[in-house]
């Protein structure tokens, strides 16, 4: 596994197309051989918006620049009081190592 960059910036978490709240996010992208790219990390909202989310299904992040980006949730964040999801990318990612910023 290969460390090939990071996406970072502010965007909107929705469900089913519905805006639910803005939101910040920080992602690591790395690559996997064979030609597979992965990625985890934090997006911020208010701690009120981490409640809300609790059996909220078909999570997606638009971010500022078009990519709409599938999401899972570890579960133990819905249930804290923090205002940070820690989350795993499970589609729309860029596709190459050169797609990403460093």
């Amino acid at each position: 596994m290969r460390y090939i960059g990071g996406l970072t910036g502010q965007g909107i978490l929705k469900s089913f197309g519905e805006d639910i709240v803005r939101v910040s996010y920080d992602l690591d992208g790395y690559f996997n051989a064979p030609a597979r790219v992965s990625s985890n990390g934090e997006i911020q909202l208010p701690s009120a918006a981490v409640k809300s989310l609790l059996g909220v299904s078909g999570l997606q992040l638009q971010t500022a620049d078009g990519r709409l980006l599938d999401l899972k949730v570890a579960a133990k964040d819905l249930t804290s009081r923090g205002d940070t999801l820690h989350v795993d990318i499970v589609g729309g990612l860029p596709a190459t190592p050169a797609d990403w910023l460093h």
